[in-house]
């Protein structure tokens, strides 16, 4: 199975913290004083994107490109991963 990663976005607010944005997803975000702090933050939120896009029983978006600048791959949990690869075969095969 082919590893599952997403394209995190970092860039400083006006208090200087660090918010990390999803590309693919389109809405929701966290944040760290650091940019470590912020990516390490990034995996719970991404997990909680995922999980929330399955059960409003929608399509997974598919992993952008990571070309941006302040770009970031970010991968869920392994369990999270694993559900999502599951969920996306399911809704492949209808």
């Amino acid at each position: 199975m082919m590893r599952m990663q997403y394209p995190a976005t970092v860039s400083r607010d006006e208090d200087g913290r660090y918010l990390v944005r999803f590309i693919d997803f389109g809405w929701g975000g966290t944040d760290g004083e650091t940019v470590e702090e912020a990516l390490s933050e990034s995996v719970d939120c991404l997990d909680e994107l995922i999980s929330t896009t399955m059960e409003n029983n929608e399509l997974l978006p598919v992993p952008g490109d990571m070309l941006a600048v302040n770009t970031f791959p970010v991968a869920p949990s392994a369990l999270i991963a694993a559900k999502a690869a599951i969920y996306s075969e399911q809704k492949r095969k209808g």
